[in-house]
């Protein structure tokens, strides 16, 4: 069955499953860490099936990534690209999947404005960094051009030094004023060893227990919540 936007909106809100599309036009925004580690989060809850989908055909890195480290069997991950979106969707409802969560790739195209289209939560990672600043107006215009009436958005803050609050606060600002429609949502992801090595290890952040991987706990889960209350 050849499956429509409009077809999959109503299917998907019949069945309860909630899609997230994870959307950045600059590469090095951790946006396939943020897919990594909130899905295996959301995923572990009670009552939760969550979907990974990368949708990132050229580069493939969530999949890889969990081909290679990951030996779980959840969450469930699989590949889409432009043509076959709606239809992974589709079938992700009917298996009674709770969540979908899509990894973009890294450039405005066809795919990241299907994801966009698709969503009931886009989430928007910037890294804070000058270099990403400058690039994040294409993220903003393609996510205010294709996202349904509704549907909600949020940018991300990630890759922020532990140590300069100031930079922090400077670009909240900046995404204030130059993206009006796209709020900031509440946990920032700082640039962390512990992300980076509990994927190594084949885990989520959320399934560390060390010390040394809490305030990176801490940063998910908060976010976690954020997207959860939103996203009823």
């Amino acid at each position: 069955m050849i499956y429509g936007s409009h077809d999959i909106c109503i299917k998907k809100r019949l069945m309860g499953m909630k899609v997230i599309s994870i959307i950045t036009e600059k590469g090095g925004a951790a946006k396939t860490t943020l897919a990594w580690h909130l899905g295996i989060l959301l995923d572990n809850k009670r009552g939760n099936r969550v979907l990974l989908l990368d949708a990132d055909a050229k580069q493939r890195t969530l999949w890889r990534t969990f081909e290679f480290f990951r030996d779980a069997e959840t969450p469930v991950i699989n590949e889409a690209h432009t043509g076959n979106i709606d239809e992974k969707i589709a079938e992700a409802a009917e298996l009674g999947f709770t969540h979908c969560i899509i990894d973009t790739p890294p450039h405005v195209g066809a795919a990241v404005e299907k994801a966009v289209q698709v969503a009931d939560l886009i989430l928007a990672p910037l890294a804070v960094s000058p270099l990403d600043a400058v690039t994040f107006d294409d993220t903003y215009e393609v996510i205010q051009s294709n996202k349904r009436s509704g549907t909600k958005a949020f940018s991300v803050l990630t890759r922020a030094s532990t140590r300069s609050k100031a930079t922090l606060d400077e670009f909240s600002e900046f995404l204030a004023a130059s993206c009006p429609d796209l709020p900031q949502a509440p946990a920032v992801m700082h640039e962390r060893t512990a992300y980076r090595d509990s994927i190594q290890s084949g885990r989520g952040i959320s399934e560390t227990r060390d010390l040394r991987s809490l305030q990176a706990r801490n940063e998910i889960t908060k976010l976690a919540k954020f997207i959860e209350k939103e996203i009823k």
